[in-house]
Protein backbone atom coordinates (compact mmCIF):
# COMPACT_ATOMS: atom_id res chain seq x y z
CA UNK A 1 0.00 0.00 0.00
CA UNK A 2 2.74 2.45 0.66
CA UNK A 3 4.81 1.85 -2.49
CA UNK A 4 1.32 2.37 -4.66
CA UNK A 5 0.38 5.88 -2.58
CA UNK A 6 4.22 6.27 -3.23
CA UNK A 7 3.98 5.72 -7.58
CA UNK A 8 0.79 7.78 -7.21
CA UNK A 9 2.69 10.80 -5.48
CA UNK A 10 0.21 10.82 -2.56
CA UNK A 11 1.95 12.06 0.38
CA UNK A 12 1.78 10.36 3.56
CA UNK A 13 2.05 12.01 6.93
CA UNK A 14 2.97 10.68 10.30
CA UNK A 15 0.31 8.67 11.38
CA UNK A 16 -0.03 6.60 8.17
CA UNK A 17 3.73 6.27 8.01
CA UNK A 18 3.58 5.88 12.75
CA UNK A 19 0.96 2.73 11.26
CA UNK A 20 2.79 0.80 8.86
CA UNK A 21 5.66 0.58 11.32
CA UNK A 22 3.44 -0.83 14.12
CA UNK A 23 2.00 -2.91 11.52
CA UNK A 24 5.42 -4.62 10.71
CA UNK A 25 6.97 -4.41 14.28
CA UNK A 26 4.19 -6.52 15.70
CA UNK A 27 4.19 -8.96 12.93
CA UNK A 28 8.38 -9.36 13.90
CA UNK A 29 8.99 -8.03 10.52
CA UNK A 30 12.32 -5.78 11.74
CA UNK A 31 13.70 -5.18 8.25
CA UNK A 32 10.61 -3.71 6.64
CA UNK A 33 9.51 -1.59 9.84
CA UNK A 34 12.59 -0.12 9.21
CA UNK A 35 12.70 0.23 5.65
CA UNK A 36 9.21 2.09 6.34
CA UNK A 37 11.16 4.01 8.83
CA UNK A 38 13.59 4.68 6.35
CA UNK A 39 11.35 6.04 3.20
CA UNK A 40 9.62 8.37 6.31
CA UNK A 41 12.66 10.14 6.76
CA UNK A 42 13.73 10.37 2.69
CA UNK A 43 10.05 11.91 2.48
CA UNK A 44 10.90 14.44 5.23
CA UNK A 45 8.09 13.35 7.16
CA UNK A 46 8.75 14.40 10.50
CA UNK A 47 9.06 11.34 13.40
CA UNK A 48 6.95 12.13 16.57
CA UNK A 49 6.92 10.59 19.95
CA UNK A 50 4.79 7.61 18.36
CA UNK A 51 7.54 7.14 15.68
CA UNK A 52 10.08 6.32 17.83
CA UNK A 53 7.60 4.69 20.89
CA UNK A 54 6.81 1.85 18.63
CA UNK A 55 10.56 1.42 17.09
CA UNK A 56 12.25 1.05 20.40
CA UNK A 57 9.17 -1.05 21.90
CA UNK A 58 9.58 -2.51 18.93
CA UNK A 59 13.13 -3.98 19.32
CA UNK A 60 12.47 -4.46 22.58
CA UNK A 61 10.13 -6.93 21.75
CA UNK A 62 12.53 -8.83 19.46
CA UNK A 63 15.61 -8.35 21.71
CA UNK A 64 17.34 -5.28 19.75
CA UNK A 65 18.17 -3.75 21.83
CA UNK A 66 21.03 -2.07 20.59
CA UNK A 67 18.78 -1.02 17.48
CA UNK A 68 16.36 0.48 20.19
CA UNK A 69 19.49 2.62 22.45
CA UNK A 70 19.95 3.90 18.43
CA UNK A 71 16.50 5.00 18.10
CA UNK A 72 16.70 6.40 21.05
CA UNK A 73 19.89 8.35 20.86
CA UNK A 74 17.93 9.52 17.58
CA UNK A 75 14.77 10.93 19.43
CA UNK A 76 17.11 12.65 21.94
CA UNK A 77 19.06 14.34 19.02
CA UNK A 78 16.17 15.54 17.14
CA UNK A 79 14.78 17.07 20.65
CA UNK A 80 11.34 14.37 20.31
CA UNK A 81 9.34 14.23 23.72
CA UNK A 82 10.05 11.60 25.26
CA UNK A 83 6.57 9.37 26.27
CA UNK A 84 6.07 6.99 29.49
CA UNK A 85 6.10 4.27 27.23
CA UNK A 86 9.55 5.08 25.44
CA UNK A 87 11.42 5.95 28.91
CA UNK A 88 10.42 2.42 29.86
CA UNK A 89 11.56 0.56 26.73
CA UNK A 90 14.97 2.54 26.70
CA UNK A 91 15.13 1.45 30.45
CA UNK A 92 14.44 -2.49 29.60
CA UNK A 93 16.94 -1.77 26.40
CA UNK A 94 19.58 -0.62 28.57
CA UNK A 95 19.06 -3.71 31.36
CA UNK A 96 19.28 -6.21 28.73
CA UNK A 97 22.75 -4.57 27.40
CA UNK A 98 24.22 -4.43 30.85
CA UNK A 99 24.38 -0.86 31.05
CA UNK A 100 23.39 -0.27 34.43
CA UNK A 101 24.47 3.82 34.28
CA UNK A 102 22.27 4.08 31.50
CA UNK A 103 19.41 2.55 32.78
CA UNK A 104 20.06 4.89 36.14
CA UNK A 105 20.07 7.79 33.91
CA UNK A 106 16.81 7.19 32.31
CA UNK A 107 14.99 6.16 35.25
CA UNK A 108 16.02 9.89 36.96
CA UNK A 109 14.81 11.20 33.63
CA UNK A 110 11.49 9.92 33.46
CA UNK A 111 10.68 10.86 37.33
CA UNK A 112 12.18 14.75 36.46
CA UNK A 113 9.57 14.64 33.31
CA UNK A 114 7.13 13.91 35.70
CA UNK A 115 6.28 10.49 34.92
CA UNK A 116 5.11 7.09 37.13
CA UNK A 117 7.41 4.51 37.14
CA UNK A 118 5.10 1.53 36.78
CA UNK A 119 5.28 -2.30 37.85
CA UNK A 120 7.14 -2.26 34.13
CA UNK A 121 9.41 -0.07 34.51
CA UNK A 122 11.01 -1.17 38.26
CA UNK A 123 10.93 -4.51 36.57
CA UNK A 124 13.46 -3.46 34.16
CA UNK A 125 15.54 -1.50 36.40
CA UNK A 126 15.55 -4.61 38.71
CA UNK A 127 17.01 -6.71 35.82
CA UNK A 128 19.03 -3.77 35.08
CA UNK A 129 21.01 -4.14 38.83
CA UNK A 130 20.87 -7.94 38.24
CA UNK A 131 22.63 -8.09 34.90
CA UNK A 132 25.02 -5.66 36.78
CA UNK A 133 25.92 -7.76 39.25
CA UNK A 134 24.24 -5.85 42.05
CA UNK A 135 21.81 -8.22 42.34
CA UNK A 136 20.23 -7.26 46.03
CA UNK A 137 18.15 -3.98 45.32
CA UNK A 138 16.81 -2.74 48.83
CA UNK A 139 13.46 -0.67 47.55
CA UNK A 140 12.41 2.01 49.60
CA UNK A 141 9.00 3.84 49.24
CA UNK A 142 9.45 6.71 46.64
CA UNK A 143 9.15 9.95 48.30
CA UNK A 144 7.00 8.27 50.97
CA UNK A 145 7.26 9.98 54.45
CA UNK A 146 8.28 7.29 57.13
CA UNK A 147 6.14 5.45 59.03
CA UNK A 148 4.52 7.82 62.43
CA UNK A 149 5.84 5.32 64.64
CA UNK A 150 9.91 5.57 64.37
CA UNK A 151 11.63 2.71 64.55
CA UNK A 152 8.84 0.05 63.48
CA UNK A 153 9.67 -1.51 59.61
CA UNK A 154 8.07 -3.81 58.05
CA UNK A 155 10.30 -5.91 55.01
CA UNK A 156 9.26 -7.82 52.51
CA UNK A 157 12.12 -9.75 51.02
CA UNK A 158 12.61 -13.09 49.09
CA UNK A 159 10.90 -12.29 45.63
CA UNK A 160 14.07 -13.33 43.67
CA UNK A 161 14.92 -12.77 39.90
CA UNK A 162 16.39 -15.94 39.26
CA UNK A 163 14.83 -18.87 37.61
CA UNK A 164 15.34 -22.30 37.26
CA UNK A 165 16.44 -23.53 33.73
CA UNK A 166 13.83 -24.67 31.67
CA UNK A 167 14.09 -26.71 28.36
CA UNK A 168 11.66 -25.49 25.60
CA UNK A 169 11.16 -29.37 23.87
CA UNK A 170 9.93 -29.81 27.08
CA UNK A 171 7.29 -27.81 27.52
CA UNK A 172 3.98 -27.04 25.46
CA UNK A 173 4.74 -23.41 25.59
CA UNK A 174 7.63 -21.03 25.40
CA UNK A 175 8.74 -21.13 28.87
CA UNK A 176 10.83 -18.01 28.68
CA UNK A 177 7.83 -15.39 27.58
CA UNK A 178 5.09 -15.24 29.18
CA UNK A 179 1.88 -16.43 28.03
CA UNK A 180 -2.04 -16.04 28.92
CA UNK A 181 -4.40 -18.42 28.96
CA UNK A 182 -7.35 -17.54 30.53
CA UNK A 183 -6.54 -17.12 34.32
CA UNK A 184 -3.35 -18.89 33.73
CA UNK A 185 0.05 -16.81 33.30
CA UNK A 186 2.53 -19.34 31.79
CA UNK A 187 6.12 -19.19 32.08
CA UNK A 188 9.12 -20.15 33.97
CA UNK A 189 9.33 -18.28 36.72
CA UNK A 190 5.52 -16.89 37.07
CA UNK A 191 5.10 -19.24 40.02
CA UNK A 192 8.69 -19.02 41.37
CA UNK A 193 8.83 -16.23 41.94
CA UNK A 194 8.55 -13.52 39.20
CA UNK A 195 5.48 -13.22 39.18
CA UNK A 196 5.87 -12.33 43.71
CA UNK A 197 8.55 -9.70 42.11
CA UNK A 198 5.94 -8.24 39.79
CA UNK A 199 3.50 -8.05 42.99
CA UNK A 200 5.72 -6.36 45.28
CA UNK A 201 7.15 -3.82 43.04
CA UNK A 202 3.38 -2.98 42.14
CA UNK A 203 2.65 -2.85 45.90
CA UNK A 204 6.03 -0.31 46.23
CA UNK A 205 4.73 1.62 43.57
CA UNK A 206 0.95 2.20 44.43
CA UNK A 207 2.47 3.12 47.95
CA UNK A 208 4.92 5.51 46.00
CA UNK A 209 1.76 7.01 44.25
CA UNK A 210 -0.61 7.57 46.70
CA UNK A 211 1.78 8.32 49.97
CA UNK A 212 -0.53 6.74 52.68
CA UNK A 213 0.37 7.82 56.07
CA UNK A 214 1.82 4.58 57.52
CA UNK A 215 2.64 3.51 61.41
CA UNK A 216 5.48 1.45 59.76
CA UNK A 217 8.16 2.33 57.60
CA UNK A 218 7.80 -0.41 54.63
CA UNK A 219 11.32 -1.81 52.84
CA UNK A 220 11.22 -4.30 49.99
CA UNK A 221 14.58 -6.38 49.29
CA UNK A 222 14.52 -8.32 45.62
CA UNK A 223 17.47 -10.59 45.35
CA UNK A 224 18.93 -12.83 42.99
CA UNK A 225 21.30 -16.10 43.24
CA UNK A 226 18.38 -17.86 44.79
CA UNK A 227 18.25 -20.84 42.67
CA UNK A 228 22.04 -20.48 42.09
CA UNK A 229 24.30 -20.41 44.89
CA UNK A 230 27.74 -21.16 42.91
CA UNK A 231 28.25 -17.52 42.69
CA UNK A 232 30.32 -16.09 45.96
CA UNK A 233 29.11 -12.87 47.53
CA UNK A 234 26.19 -12.81 45.71
CA UNK A 235 22.34 -13.48 47.61
CA UNK A 236 20.76 -12.01 50.87
CA UNK A 237 23.13 -13.81 52.62
CA UNK A 238 25.93 -11.50 51.95
CA UNK A 239 23.73 -8.61 52.56
CA UNK A 240 23.09 -10.26 55.71
CA UNK A 241 26.89 -10.26 56.08
CA UNK A 242 27.19 -6.59 55.21
CA UNK A 243 24.94 -5.46 57.96
CA UNK A 244 22.49 -4.05 55.16
CA UNK A 245 19.38 -5.66 56.60
CA UNK A 246 20.28 -5.21 60.16
CA UNK A 247 17.00 -2.50 60.31
CA UNK A 248 14.36 -5.19 59.33
CA UNK A 249 15.13 -6.83 62.21
CA UNK A 250 12.73 -4.18 63.88
CA UNK A 251 9.28 -5.32 63.06
CA UNK A 252 8.72 -9.09 61.01
CA UNK A 253 9.97 -9.77 57.85
CA UNK A 254 7.81 -11.69 55.55
CA UNK A 255 9.49 -13.75 52.96
CA UNK A 256 7.48 -13.91 49.76
CA UNK A 257 8.45 -17.38 48.21
CA UNK A 258 6.21 -19.83 48.86
CA UNK A 259 2.98 -21.15 47.33
CA UNK A 260 -0.64 -21.37 47.68
CA UNK A 261 -2.04 -18.74 49.49
CA UNK A 262 -1.43 -19.59 53.04
CA UNK A 263 1.03 -19.07 55.86
CA UNK A 264 4.13 -21.62 55.47
CA UNK A 265 4.97 -21.78 58.98
CA UNK A 266 7.71 -24.69 58.80
CA UNK A 267 10.21 -26.29 56.46
CA UNK A 268 12.54 -28.55 56.51
CA UNK A 269 16.06 -29.10 56.58
CA UNK A 270 18.16 -31.78 54.18
CA UNK A 271 20.96 -33.10 54.54
CA UNK A 272 22.31 -34.90 51.16
CA UNK A 273 24.47 -38.26 51.81
CA UNK A 274 26.06 -40.66 49.86
CA UNK A 275 26.60 -44.29 50.76
CA UNK A 276 29.62 -45.76 48.87
CA UNK A 277 30.05 -49.43 49.18
CA UNK A 278 32.61 -52.01 49.06
CA UNK A 279 32.90 -55.57 48.33
CA UNK A 280 34.52 -58.10 46.08
CA UNK A 281 34.24 -58.62 42.24
CA UNK A 282 33.45 -62.18 40.85
CA UNK A 283 31.73 -64.04 38.32
CA UNK A 284 27.76 -64.52 39.33
CA UNK A 285 28.28 -67.91 39.33
CA UNK A 286 30.13 -68.62 41.94
CA UNK A 287 28.79 -66.18 44.22
CA UNK A 288 30.60 -67.91 47.30
CA UNK A 289 33.56 -66.66 46.19
CA UNK A 290 32.33 -63.06 46.09
CA UNK A 291 31.53 -59.83 48.36
CA UNK A 292 28.32 -58.41 46.80
CA UNK A 293 27.93 -54.60 47.07
CA UNK A 294 24.89 -54.72 45.95
CA UNK A 295 23.44 -56.93 49.17
CA UNK A 296 25.35 -55.42 51.56
CA UNK A 297 24.35 -51.76 50.27
CA UNK A 298 20.74 -52.47 50.90
CA UNK A 299 21.29 -54.35 54.07
CA UNK A 300 23.01 -52.11 55.64
CA UNK A 301 21.07 -49.11 54.31
CA UNK A 302 17.72 -50.94 55.84
CA UNK A 303 19.88 -51.17 59.10
CA UNK A 304 20.89 -47.20 59.24
CA UNK A 305 16.88 -46.43 58.20
CA UNK A 306 15.90 -48.62 61.35
CA UNK A 307 18.40 -46.77 63.20
CA UNK A 308 17.35 -43.23 62.20
CA UNK A 309 13.52 -43.59 62.72
CA UNK A 310 14.15 -45.08 65.97
CA UNK A 311 16.02 -42.46 66.86
CA UNK A 312 14.02 -39.47 65.26
CA UNK A 313 10.40 -40.59 65.06
CA UNK A 314 7.88 -38.10 64.53
CA UNK A 315 8.20 -35.12 66.37
CA UNK A 316 5.00 -33.71 68.78
CA UNK A 317 5.25 -30.44 67.50
CA UNK A 318 4.81 -31.72 63.72
CA UNK A 319 1.20 -32.06 64.67
CA UNK A 320 1.15 -28.43 65.87
CA UNK A 321 2.99 -26.97 62.61
CA UNK A 322 0.80 -29.14 60.33
CA UNK A 323 3.99 -30.87 58.81
CA UNK A 324 2.72 -33.56 55.97
CA UNK A 325 5.74 -35.75 56.90
CA UNK A 326 8.11 -36.19 59.47
CA UNK A 327 11.61 -36.24 59.28
CA UNK A 328 12.41 -38.84 56.75
CA UNK A 329 16.34 -40.39 55.32
CA UNK A 330 15.61 -42.24 52.32
CA UNK A 331 17.40 -43.27 49.03
CA UNK A 332 17.05 -41.91 45.47
CA UNK A 333 20.02 -42.66 43.64
CA UNK A 334 21.80 -45.88 42.34
CA UNK A 335 25.16 -46.12 41.07
CA UNK A 336 27.91 -48.63 40.29
CA UNK A 337 31.07 -48.99 37.77
CA UNK A 338 29.37 -51.22 35.02
CA UNK A 339 29.98 -54.73 33.53
CA UNK A 340 28.02 -57.61 32.84
CA UNK A 341 25.42 -58.74 33.95
CA UNK A 342 27.36 -62.45 35.15
CA UNK A 343 29.67 -60.05 37.40
CA UNK A 344 28.99 -58.79 41.06
CA UNK A 345 30.56 -55.95 41.28
CA UNK A 346 33.49 -54.53 43.27
CA UNK A 347 31.62 -51.88 44.36
CA UNK A 348 28.77 -49.23 43.94
CA UNK A 349 26.71 -46.11 45.86
CA UNK A 350 23.42 -45.28 47.02
CA UNK A 351 22.64 -42.06 47.18
CA UNK A 352 19.72 -39.87 48.78
CA UNK A 353 18.97 -37.29 51.87
CA UNK A 354 17.82 -36.82 54.95
CA UNK A 355 14.52 -34.62 54.98
CA UNK A 356 14.52 -33.55 58.85
CA UNK A 357 12.13 -30.90 60.55
CA UNK A 358 13.38 -28.23 62.44
CA UNK A 359 12.79 -29.90 65.55
CA UNK A 360 15.71 -32.16 65.32
CA UNK A 361 19.39 -30.29 65.36
CA UNK A 362 21.54 -31.50 62.03
CA UNK A 363 24.52 -32.07 63.64
CA UNK A 364 22.54 -34.64 66.40
CA UNK A 365 21.47 -36.52 63.20
CA UNK A 366 25.04 -36.43 61.17
CA UNK A 367 26.56 -37.83 64.28
CA UNK A 368 23.91 -40.31 64.38
CA UNK A 369 24.76 -41.35 60.91
CA UNK A 370 28.02 -41.90 61.28
CA UNK A 371 27.88 -43.36 64.70
CA UNK A 372 25.28 -46.29 62.44
CA UNK A 373 28.02 -46.57 60.07
CA UNK A 374 30.94 -47.56 62.45
CA UNK A 375 29.17 -49.95 64.05
CA UNK A 376 27.71 -51.51 61.41
CA UNK A 377 31.38 -51.83 59.25
CA UNK A 378 32.78 -53.53 63.37
CA UNK A 379 29.59 -55.72 63.22
CA UNK A 380 29.29 -56.62 59.53
CA UNK A 381 29.24 -60.46 60.45
CA UNK A 382 25.79 -59.69 62.12
CA UNK A 383 24.38 -57.62 59.23
CA UNK A 384 21.43 -60.18 57.60
CA UNK A 385 22.81 -61.18 54.27
CA UNK A 386 20.77 -62.81 51.32
CA UNK A 387 20.51 -66.16 50.44
CA UNK A 388 22.89 -69.50 51.66
CA UNK A 389 25.81 -67.82 50.15
CA UNK A 390 25.72 -64.28 50.61
CA UNK A 391 28.30 -62.81 53.01
CA UNK A 392 30.59 -59.51 53.90
CA UNK A 393 33.48 -61.15 54.97
CA UNK A 394 36.06 -64.04 53.43
CA UNK A 395 38.42 -65.10 56.01
CA UNK A 396 40.57 -66.91 53.95
CA UNK A 397 41.14 -63.97 51.86
CA UNK A 398 41.21 -61.43 55.17
CA UNK A 399 38.78 -59.28 52.98
CA UNK A 400 35.69 -56.99 54.71
CA UNK A 401 33.27 -55.48 53.04
CA UNK A 402 32.86 -51.96 54.20
CA UNK A 403 30.76 -49.00 54.06
CA UNK A 404 31.66 -45.52 53.71
CA UNK A 405 29.24 -42.14 54.38
CA UNK A 406 29.65 -38.71 53.35
CA UNK A 407 28.01 -35.89 53.33
CA UNK A 408 26.88 -32.81 50.80
CA UNK A 409 26.42 -29.01 52.44
CA UNK A 410 23.54 -30.16 55.14
CA UNK A 411 20.85 -27.31 56.23
CA UNK A 412 18.64 -26.94 59.13
CA UNK A 413 14.71 -26.44 58.63
CA UNK A 414 12.90 -23.33 60.20
CA UNK A 415 9.92 -23.15 62.30
CA UNK A 416 8.21 -19.70 62.08
CA UNK A 417 7.51 -18.20 65.71
CA UNK A 418 4.10 -18.57 66.02
CA UNK A 419 3.79 -15.74 69.10
CA UNK A 420 4.79 -13.08 66.45
CA UNK A 421 2.55 -10.36 65.94
CA UNK A 422 4.05 -10.70 62.34
CA UNK A 423 2.48 -14.26 62.55
CA UNK A 424 -1.05 -12.93 63.37
CA UNK A 425 -1.33 -10.07 60.75
CA UNK A 426 -0.53 -12.69 58.01
CA UNK A 427 -3.37 -14.79 59.34
CA UNK A 428 -6.00 -12.22 59.52
CA UNK A 429 -4.82 -10.51 56.15
CA UNK A 430 -4.78 -13.71 54.81
CA UNK A 431 -8.34 -14.89 55.89
CA UNK A 432 -9.45 -11.59 54.70
CA UNK A 433 -8.36 -11.49 50.95
CA UNK A 434 -8.45 -15.24 50.78
CA UNK A 435 -11.32 -16.14 52.53
CA UNK A 436 -9.65 -18.34 54.77
CA UNK A 437 -6.35 -19.09 56.95
CA UNK A 438 -4.71 -22.44 57.19
CA UNK A 439 -1.13 -22.59 57.67
CA UNK A 440 1.14 -25.32 56.72
CA UNK A 441 4.26 -26.78 56.90
CA UNK A 442 6.48 -28.90 54.76
CA UNK A 443 9.52 -30.78 54.68
CA UNK A 444 11.06 -28.69 51.82
CA UNK A 445 14.39 -26.46 52.95
CA UNK A 446 14.34 -22.98 51.99
CA UNK A 447 18.07 -22.46 53.49
CA UNK A 448 18.19 -19.04 53.64
CA UNK A 449 15.41 -18.20 55.57
CA UNK A 450 16.73 -20.36 58.44
CA UNK A 451 19.93 -18.05 58.00
CA UNK A 452 17.33 -15.31 58.77
CA UNK A 453 16.45 -16.29 61.84
CA UNK A 454 19.42 -17.41 62.86
CA UNK A 455 20.74 -13.25 62.97
CA UNK A 456 17.23 -12.82 64.95
CA UNK A 457 15.05 -11.59 62.30
CA UNK A 458 11.50 -12.29 62.84
CA UNK A 459 10.54 -14.17 59.64
CA UNK A 460 7.28 -14.85 58.32
CA UNK A 461 6.65 -16.83 54.85
CA UNK A 462 3.73 -17.01 52.33
CA UNK A 463 3.12 -17.03 48.65
CA UNK A 464 0.94 -16.92 45.87
CA UNK A 465 2.26 -19.33 43.20
CA UNK A 466 1.12 -23.04 42.41
CA UNK A 467 3.06 -25.44 44.93
CA UNK A 468 2.15 -28.37 42.44
CA UNK A 469 3.83 -25.80 39.11
CA UNK A 470 6.59 -25.23 41.24
CA UNK A 471 9.69 -25.95 39.32
CA UNK A 472 7.92 -27.77 37.16
CA UNK A 473 7.45 -28.26 33.52
CA UNK A 474 4.48 -25.84 31.84
CA UNK A 475 5.08 -23.89 35.13
CA UNK A 476 1.51 -21.17 35.58
CA UNK A 477 0.18 -19.15 37.97
CA UNK A 478 -3.25 -17.84 38.00
CA UNK A 479 -3.94 -14.19 38.24
CA UNK A 480 -6.99 -14.45 40.82
CA UNK A 481 -4.22 -15.96 42.93
CA UNK A 482 -2.30 -12.95 42.60
CA UNK A 483 -4.79 -10.32 43.06
CA UNK A 484 -5.65 -11.98 45.99
CA UNK A 485 -2.04 -12.17 47.39
CA UNK A 486 -1.96 -8.12 46.42
CA UNK A 487 -4.39 -7.27 48.98
CA UNK A 488 -2.47 -9.60 51.94
CA UNK A 489 0.68 -7.52 51.91
CA UNK A 490 -1.63 -4.63 51.50
CA UNK A 491 -3.21 -5.10 54.42
CA UNK A 492 0.09 -5.54 56.68
CA UNK A 493 0.89 -2.33 55.88
CA UNK A 494 -2.42 -0.11 55.79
Amino acid sequence: MLRAAELRHIKLNTVAYNSAIGSYMNFGDFEKAIMVYGSMRKHNVKPDSVTYNVLISGCCKMSKFSNALEFLNEMLDLKVPLSQEVYSSAICAYSKQGQLAGAESMFSMMKMAGFHPDVVTYTAMLHAYSVAAQTECLVEIPKAPPGTEPNKILSFVGMHMDVVTANPSDWNFDPFSLSIDGDKLRGRGTTDCLGHVALVAELMTKLGETKPQLKSSVVAVFIASEENSSIPGVGVDALVKDGLLDKLKQGPLFWIDTADKQPCIGTGGMIPWKLHVTGKLFHSGLPHKAINPLELAMEALKEIQLRFYKDFPPHPKEQVYGFATPSTMKPTQWSYPGGGINQIPAECTVSGDVRLTPFYSVSDVLKKLQEYVEDINENIEKLDTRGPVSKYVLPDENLRGRITLSFNEANSGVACNLESPGFHVLCKATEQAVGHVKPYSITGSLPLIRELQDEGFDVQTAGYGLMATYHAKNEYCLLTDMCQGYHVPCAHVM
